[in-house]
């Protein structure tokens, strides 16, 4: 029986697992940032929610109180705004990187020798042992 046919190794494969990763990669960023934009789309509703002040009846120290956690909150709220608007921010920013690098992986691609406009990677010449090696006579 001849040999099992030898591929030649094709640029092609280097670069496949590179892209695949880029791919995965990019899909987690605009996973992320779907998710980053669902926030600071409920932020304004969440945000109006939140009473502005206490009742002015209370007068007592869990009046104080509320109106300090009150205040506190407010604060919290407007500082995870802030901290989204600039995950936000670097997140596309990461995607343009992501996809820039894609990009260029998939150029090296289309330019390297063997891939493009012929057959593909095929047996290294001289590696089928003859016509016979496929079964024709």
């Amino acid at each position: 029986m001849p040999p099992a046919p030898t591929f030649a190794p094709a640029p092609a494969d280097q670069l496949a697992p590179e892209l695949l990763g880029l791919d995965q990669r990019i899909e987690a960023v605009r996973a992320t940032a779907a998710q980053t934009r669902a926030l600071l789309d409920e932020l304004p509703a969440l945000q109006h929610s939140l009473p502005l002040v206490g009742c002015a009846s209370w007068r007592s120290a869990a009046a104080e109180h509320y109106e300090a956690r009150l205040e506190e909150l407010v604060s919290r709220v407007g500082l995870a705004r802030s901290a989204l608007e600039q995950a936000e921010l670097e997140l596309n920013a990461t995607l343009i990187r992501l996809e820039r690098e894609r990009d260029e992986a998939l150029a090296q691609l289309v330019a390297a020798p063997g891939s493009g406009s012929g057959p593909g990677p095929g047996p290294a010449p001289g590696a089928l042992g003859g016509p016979t090696a496929w079964g024709w006579r």
